[in-house]
């Protein structure tokens, strides 16, 4: 379902033709200023002055909030939750060691719990996977094995598509290969295509997921608890 306004700008219809129709996600065109009252699981546009944007609103249980200003492609990421774990500065950190290898949104800048990023396309489902995804997926995979990173939390969310191009998002969980998973961790994390609690496979996760976007049987994200399930 979307609900859009009449005369949104042609900016703005060229995103909306990039979400996957089998999403079903609400989209709703609105001034900046109605923009601001959280909504669980909604995309919130927002238009003014001729600029683009859009909020994803999640519920109390998300990580992070993101607002996005297609105009400037600029992606603003809050995080909201597992501060205590260093999600935010391990992501920068990743960011800055992954800034030449084209896998990973470009860093403009952060603060204490904001980043501020590249826009790089929307989570990858079967309307917009690339053809090629296979050997983008090894690609990805060589650069994360050339810099000495694990992501351990591949999933259609954190694979998005902007031209044609993939680009591995969301490095807070990621750690140096080889290296343990801190016991303290949440037992949610990468559970998706995981091997276990604190358990794996960077290479069997992506091919995991791409493989589930082809058969349009997306991974949907899920909360994340501290107990194994």
């Amino acid at each position: 379902m979307r609900n859009v306004a009449a005369d949104y700008p042609p900016l703005f219809g060229r995103y909306l033709a990039t979400i996957d129709p089998d999403v079903g996600v609400v989209v709703e065109v609105v001034r900046r200023e109605e923009a601001s009252t959280p909504v669980a699981h909604r995309k919130v546009a927002f238009c003014v002055s001729g600029a683009i944007g859009y909020r994803v609103v999640a519920d109390e249980h998300a990580l992070s909030s993101i607002s996005i200003d297609l105009e400037r492609r600029l992606v603003t990421k809050h995080v909201a939750a597992y501060s205590e774990f260093g999600i935010l500065e391990r992501e920068v950190d990743w960011l800055r060691r992954l800034a030449a290898s084209g896998i990973a949104p470009p860093l403009r800048s952060a603060t204490a719990d904001r980043l501020f990023l590249d826009y790089v396309g929307e989570p990858v489902r079967r309307g917009n996977l690339p053809s090629d995804w296979p050997v983008q997926a090894e690609a990805i995979l060589a650069a994360l094995t050339s810099h000495g990173c694990a992501h351990n939390d591949i999933k259609c969310d954190n694979l998005t598509v902007a031209d044609g191009k993939i680009h591995l998002i969301d490095y807070g969980w990621a750690t140096p290969i080889g290296q343990a998973i801190p016991a303290h961790w949440p037992h949610g994390i990468g559970r998706q295509h995981r091997l276990g609690v604190h358990r794996f496979d960077d290479r069997a996760a992506i091919f995991a997921a791409l493989g589930s976007a082809e058969r349009g049987e997306v991974d949907r994200s899920v909360v994340m608890g501290h107990n194994p399930t």
